[in-house]
């Protein structure tokens, strides 16, 4: 099988839920969402 198209999934943990507690849950993993705008700032988990 050839794959040409292979993208890198990046998780994040929550460590912390204040002023999120029904969105994020503890301990929770959660995908990484690239964010192209945020990266253009130098975010360097965008």
């Amino acid at each position: 099988m050839n794959i040409t198209n292979i993208e890198e999934l990046q998780f994040s943990v929550c460590l912390s839920n204040e002023g999120y507690p029904a969105s994020l849950e503890i301990g929770k993993l959660y995908p990484v969402i690239p964010d192209g705008e945020a990266a253009s700032h130098g975010n360097q988990f965008a």
